[in-house]
Formats: structure tokens, C-alpha cells, sequence
């Protein structure tokens, strides 16, 4: 869980509201953020209705190619 690719960069108050919720729902939260990166996440991941070990895997794979 610790994973590059299981971060994502949040206001404050939308990562506290958050919290521990179900991928389905975090979706809803990550829709009210202004930055371009939550943007660009859920462009890409966000008809998912779950979020996996292999998303997170994929996703820091991309992180490391990109650096």
C-alpha cells in the first residue's frame, strides 16, 4: 500500500473527508479536486469500479518509466 502508485496528491480537506471510504466512492472526492494530476487519474482509472494490487503496480511501473 505504500507504493508510489497508490498516491495521489489532495487537498486537505478532501483527503480527510475521504479517508477510508471504497474505491467507488473516493471517486466522487477526487472529482471536487482542482488539480490536473486528479484530473488526468480519473480521465484514466475512473470508470474502475475498484482499485487493485495490479492498478497500483501498473501505475508505479508508469511513475518509474516517466523518471
Amino acid at each position: 500500500m505504500g507504493e508510489i502508485g497508490n498516491l495521489i496528491p489532495l487537498d486537505k480537506k478532501i483527503n480527510s473527508d475521504m479517508k477510508d471510504v471504497a474505491y467507488i466512492v473516493k471517486l466522487k472526492y477526487l472529482s471536487d479536486s482542482q488539480l490536473q494530476t486528479v484530473s488526468n487519474f480519473l480521465k484514466e482509472n475512473g470508470k474502475k469500479t475498484e482499485w487493485a494490487e495490479n492498478d497500483i503496480y501498473e501505475r508505479t511501473k508508469d511513475y518509474l518509466n516517466l523518471i
